[in-house]
């Protein structure tokens, strides 16, 4: 920050060379060492992210007043649009915000007691547990407005009924939620096992639901007034991690999501022990682990989602736009970067359209390829970044996107990296038959083969070909259908064929 304000009151000096043509390519090139686009990481900087967040309809969907699941794939900015939407309804004090981030440790304790559940509770203690976890997380938010206000405010009669209750319940409601989450945990260890209505009781008494009643009355006065009671939910994926057991995972965000529904329900009611509330509820999940959750759902079709999707080129080239714009005077133009900072082309395209086309579309993506680009032009001592700089920003890009894939994935097929290592100094367009043969060169044999081709098409590695030289790396569900049908049609005619996304070439030496 010191820099930039240092390189703005240089410039606003107008200093002039007194002779040659050197100054000014100094100039230029400690200019080029101040350009930065922000990390690529949403959590790294908190505090900048409202200066050049992109506003999608996505976005507008968090903030509306309705529940919604946000499914994205990882890197598209669930986490960035959790932390605006929380900035931006906090900044209205009628708004309540409770962010839940649950950690990974947490979700494997609790997979390690649903396995010791018979299989007849296990959905009903999912449910009931995320029920606790929100209503007293809920409160335990409240409570903490409460106490935190300037002193010298009294409490109300209906507070401080709150604040007695809160201090005789007994699961420590002033804790955190991993404490919280512990203590749960470990009041069901004795849980009996001879049959399912002594389970049902012992659940009952265990997850504290005459306590959360109570809890639920005394929060209705104290939030009637509230215009939105908003509770955002994220981390869900910190327990998804290699060696996990999936299914019972996929069960116990089934069993969130059910909650969800059931709490916002019990909030939006009124009768003779209760007031109503207006709740809201954000989930914020990844998208593979979306799919995942639906395979176990009875009815997956009522449970809707808003995808986030960067598909559209320009949109993206925004993300990257307004991280320049929100560190240049306010009348500078966004064409600005292409003109003075960028080389007009690449490989014969024009730059901003060659980034966006050789990055998966995500904004994590699209900033750490710039971000490499610039370092390897000021490596160089390059006036701007050149078409060279680009390109060796891209092998740096390429590498970063190749083992981000199988941290995200490598739990799904595990043997993910031998299968993309056979893919080493191929072509980038390959017909079925020689994607199949690299794939049993890598050990896969019999039906598995499918099912790997089948996901490496999900994570986008692979493209479909949608039409004659055409290729498709859908990223949503209805999109990869209707891309499967189109690829169907093509090769009837023709050997199907699949394209190797450009993300991955650089690193695999693809030609």
């Amino acid at each position: 920050e010191a820099g930039d304000h240092v390189d703005q009151w240089l410039r606003d000096q107008n200093l002039q060379p007194r002779s040659g043509a050197r100054a000014p390519r100094i100039r230029l090139a400690t200019e080029l060492r101040t350009l930065r686009f922000g990390e690529h990481v949403a959590e790294n900087e908190i505090e900048s992210l409202s200066d050049y967040f992109v506003e999608t309809s996505a976005f507008d969907d968090v903030l509306s007043v309705r529940n919604t699941l946000f499914v994205g794939r990882k890197g598209t900015g669930k986490t960035a649009n959790m932390l605006q939407a929380a900035a931006r309804l906090s900044e209205d004090p009628r708004n309540l915000t409770v962010v839940i981030k649950p950690a990974s440790y947490e979700f494997s304790s609790l997979v390690a007691l649903l396995n010791r559940l018979p299989v007849s509770l296990q959905h009903y203690f999912v449910e009931a547990l995320w029920k606790f976890l929100l209503t007293s997380e809920i409160a335990n938010r409240v409570v903490e407005v409460i106490e935190g206000r300037a002193a010298g405010i009294p409490y109300t009669e209906d507070e401080k009924a709150l604040l007695s209750l809160v201090d005789k319940v007994e699961f420590g409601l002033r804790g955190d939620f991993g404490e919280r989450f512990e203590r749960t945990l470990g009041a069901l260890e004795t849980m009996p096992s001879d049959s399912e209505s002594a389970g049902r009781d012992f659940l009952t008494e265990a997850l504290h639901a005459k306590a959360i009643s109570a809890l639920r009355s005394r929060l209705g006065p104290v939030l009637k007034s509230r215009h939105r009671v908003a509770v955002l939910i994220d981390n869900l994926d910190k327990g998804w991690e290699r060696g996990s057991d999936l299914d019972i995972l996929a069960k116990l965000l089934l069993g969130l999501l059910g909650a969800v529904g059931r709490v916002a329900v019990d909030f939006s009611k009124e009768d003779y022990w209760r007031e109503r509330i207006n709740l809201t509820v954000a989930t914020f999940l990844r998208s593979d682990i979306f799919s995942k959750v639906l395979s176990h759902a009875r009815e997956p079709d009522k449970i809707p989602a808003t995808v986030v999707s960067w598909n559209d080129p320009e949109v993206l080239l925004r993300v990257l736009e307004e991280r320049f714009l929100a560190a240049r005077p306010e009348d500078t133009s966004p064409d600005e970067l292409w003109a003075r900072f960028f080389c007009e082309s690449v490989e014969g395209a024009p730059t901003r359209d060659f980034l966006a086309a050789q990055v998966l579309h995500r904004p994590r993506d699209l900033i750490y390829l710039s971000n490499a680009a610039v370092r390897a032009a000021v490596d160089r001592r390059h006036e701007r970044i050149e078409a060279e700089d680009v390109m060796a920003g891209l092998a740096a890009y390429s590498q970063f996107a190749f083992e981000a894939l199988l941290v995200e994935n490598g739990i799904t097929v595990a043997e993910l990296r031998d299968v993309l290592y056979e893919f080493l100094g191929e072509e980038s367009v390959l017909t079925h038959a020689q994607v199949e043969a690299l794939v049993q060169r890598a050990g896969i044999t019999g039906e598995s083969v499918q099912t790997v081709i089948g996901r490496l098409l999900a994570i986008s590695f692979l493209g479909l070909e949608t039409a004659h030289g055409r290729f498709e790396y859908p990223e949503v569900a209805q999109e990869a259908e209707r891309a499967k049908v189109l690829a169907r049609k093509v090769s009837e005619s023709s050997e199907a064929r699949y394209c190797i996304h450009p993300a991955f070439r650089a690193y695999l030496e693809v030609s």
